[in-house]
């Protein structure tokens, strides 16, 4: 794991400046695998979240691939977290209706 981007990412987050979507996408993929618990569902809800934005609706494939990635991101959580089955639910249906 890149030590410098982690720290870059959580700088950006902890900046004073309202983020981007690209910036807050770009960090939670840099930081989840270094904080698991606290970034997998913060990603998975962001990635959601942009796919279901008007822009996506006419772009099948990038919708889905943004919903896939949600999914993967959903499916590496802990089973035990509390967040998982809700979150999972959400990505499914979201993919059913894709």
């Amino acid at each position: 794991m890149n030590q410098h981007a982690i720290l870059r990412a959580r700088m950006l987050l902890l900046s004073s400046g309202d983020l981007s979507r690209a910036q807050r996408l770009r960090a939670f993929r840099t930081l989840a695998p270094a904080s698991p618990a606290v970034y997998r569902p913060k990603l998975a809800r962001l990635l959601m979240k942009i796919s279901a934005e008007p822009a996506l609706r006419t772009r099948p494939e990038a919708r889905r691939d943004l919903l896939t990635e949600a999914l993967t991101t959903i499916e590496a959580l802990d089973p035990a977290d509390p967040q998982r089955p809700a979150l999972l639910a959400d990505v499914l249906t979201a993919l059913r209706d894709c």
